[in-house]
């Protein structure tokens, strides 16, 4: 019995294997799904399903995700769900090609290739190891990072496994609508991290902007078009600043140099009121444009690095000179 098992699981990654290796990623993912991987001729039949539903249909829409895969794990149904779902509500004249495993970059690069029309849609997470990790990898993990708390968890890896968590993940879409039929908003256009709170915000802002634009537009497609060309600058905005607001809380917060420019913005905040505004103060009780507090936020940053640079102390650091750069470089807002 067990022999047997371990042929078929054998066969099943052979079979994964040559698809894959074929450039046929998408069909070995469906044969995967579908459970038939065992067999060589189901795996073939699939194979050929996958080629004349590409060659039948009028477009090809490319799914790009970051996640890391091999033939021993899963792939997320969801994704495998939204292919057949598209596939389905398209009349077949849309295929979807799967290309996960970072094959085609992540998170920066999925952004670029998005915005550059190689892609039309991307998923970026933050945490690979979540949904796809085994109980095993999972207690390898907490045994060699989290020494302290793993010798209070005994039942770590069947708690694991019986309470699956999801991954965190940024949503990038080269459009949001199709002529005057559909147009997305929130999280169906630009799931986002939850590192800046403002993932609802986002898309009551959506609501907002799309309202005014229909309003304003009697023709339902160009309201579409016009929504989506101001929102999703924003939208990119905001997906960039929780991601870079993770990073810090993850890498900075016991960094020296980085604790130093708090206090400096503090300070340059205080004594530059209507000019130096922190980028949380902005993005969270203002109604500062995501995309315009991102670039001034950037701009802030660089007078803090310059003002800084050398020092260890607030003390040390020339303020007089500070508030030069900030009235020279810094528009009131």
């Amino acid at each position: 019995m067990i022999r047997d098992i371990s042929e078929r699981v054998n066969q099943e990654r052979r079979n994964f294997l040559k698809l894959a290796a074929s450039g046929s990623f998408t069909a070995a993912l469906v044969a995967g799904a579908g459970g038939v991987l065992w067999s060589t001729e189901a795996v073939a039949q699939t194979a050929r399903e996958e080629r004349e539903r590409e060659q039948a249909a009028e477009h090809t829409m490319t799914l790009a995700t970051a996640y890391v895969l091999g033939a021993s794990r899963s792939y997320p149904i969801m994704q495998l769900d939204l292919k057949e779902n598209i596939q389905n509500a398209t009349g077949g004249k849309v295929y979807v090609k799967l290309a996960p495993g970072g094959q085609l970059g992540a998170g920066g690069a999925l952004v670029q290739a998005v915005q550059g029309g190689t892609i039309q849609c991307a998923q970026h997470s933050l945490a690979n190891f979540a949904p796809f990790a085994s109980a095993a990898d999972a207690v390898a993990l907490f045994a060699r990072e989290f020494p302290d708390a793993f010798a209070q968890m005994p039942g770590l890896a069947s708690d694991f496994a019986a309470h699956p968590t999801s991954p965190l993940a940024t949503l990038y879409l080269q459009r949001w609508h199709l002529d005057n039929r559909a147009v997305l908003l929130g999280d169906a256009a630009h799931a986002m991290v939850p590192f800046h709170g403002q993932g609802m915000n986002c898309a009551f802002e959506d609501c907002v902007a799309l309202a005014e634009h229909l309003q304003r537009d009697n023709d339902i497609a160009s309201a579409f078009a016009s929504f989506g060309a101001e929102r999703q600058p924003n939208a990119l905005a905001i997906q960039t600043m929780a991601l870079e607001n993770y990073q810090e809380m993850r890498d900075q917060v016991r960094d020296p140099s980085f604790l130093l420019q708090r206090q400096l913005e503090t300070l340059l905040a205080q004594r530059n009121p209507c000019l130096f505004i922190p980028r949380y103060t902005m993005v969270t009780f203002q109604r500062v444009p995501y995309a315009s507090a991102l670039e001034r936020g950037r701009i802030q940053r660089q007078i803090m690095i310059e003002a800084s640079a050398g020092h260890s102390a607030i003390e040390q650091i020339d303020l007089d000179a500070a508030d030069a750069m900030v009235r020279a470089r810094l528009v009131p807002l």
